[in-house]
């Protein structure tokens, strides 16, 4: 036989075998040795990397694991939000996106009958009151806005209420809240740091401020952007219900303005894990 009908017979021959094996549903040799088989244990093993993948690093808050964000959350992807000063027009826009952010945040956490009954008008009147009282030289409220110019969150900042802080020295964040729809794409992340810088360009030099003690998502969101327990705690029953809030402190870092006045942090912490989240209830909403 001449080499050219042995290799003819050959690949004849290799045709056979894997028509055969398609035929029984057997994979044919040569497929075999081309992939070697999986575990089966379930663990998600790939032979192709030969590694295992990662779990998500959990984090610890107050002595208890806190599961870290969800991949799709921390993978969203929005435009950048632009941070500014509000003004009295953005009233509506901040109370709407106050009334969602509790009734996604505290579902299960707080009555929900209460959340139901949440009024984005008369939150507005509430904002309008307060805009008009506080002291721009002391603290202010500072907005997100997408590119489409619609508001996705809000922080307001300004000296501690706490008797057992000096409100000359100790700024205080009040509320953070973003928009549900905004939960992890950084609008959070962008107002904490604004609202951080302010507070020290405003010459506090360290900030406090209080979260709802089952609000793991905005505990951890804190811890991450480099604020600790400080072991305050106390009971709100001013709702007609009662809940718990733990105080968080961080010292204030120094911060440089840009020639328009406006804040530029040096040194603001990064975050690996975005999370957007309500900060505690103050001031007080739906009262």
């Amino acid at each position: 036989m001449t080499a050219s009908r042995r290799t003819r017979h050959a690949a004849v021959h290799c045709a056979r075998r894997a028509s055969s094996a398609k035929e029984f549903g057997r994979r044919p040799l040569h497929a075999a040795a081309e992939t070697p088989p999986a575990r089966r244990n379930g663990s998600g093993y790939s032979p192709r990397c030969g590694s295992r993948p990662r779990s998500p690093r959990s984090l610890h808050l107050n002595g208890k694991q806190v599961a870290p964000p969800d991949r799709t959350e921390h993978n969203r992807r929005m435009p950048a939000a632009s941070v500014r000063p509000v003004t009295l027009a953005d009233a509506e826009g901040i109370a709407l996106v106050h009334v969602r952010s509790w009734q996604s945040a505290y579902r299960g956490k707080m009555p929900q009958d209460h959340l139901d009954g949440l009024d984005p008008a008369r939150r507005a009147e509430v904002w309008r009151r307060i805009m008009e009282e506080t002291d721009p030289s002391r603290g202010w409220v500072h907005i997100s806005v997408a590119e489409g110019g619609g508001i996705t969150g809000f922080a307001s900042f300004g000296p501690s209420r706490d008797s057992d802080t000096d409100p000359r020295v100790t700024g205080e964040v009040f509320a953070i809240y973003a928009d549900p729809d905004a939960w992890g794409t950084g609008a959070g992340r962008a107002l904490m740091a604004s609202a951080v810088a302010e507070l020290a360009r405003l010459g506090y030099a360290d900030a406090i401020l209080w979260v709802l003690d089952a609000n793991d998502r905005a505990r951890r969101f804190y811890a991450l952007a480099g604020w600790e327990e400080d072991g305050t705690s106390k009971t709100d029953g001013s709702r007609g219900f009662d809940i718990t809030e733990v105080r968080y402190h961080r010292t204030l870092d120094r911060c440089a303005c840009s020639k328009d006045g406006t804040s530029e942090h040096t040194s603001e912490p990064a975050l690996s894990a975005p999370t957007d989240v309500p900060a505690a209830p103050a001031p007080k909403l739906g009262t």
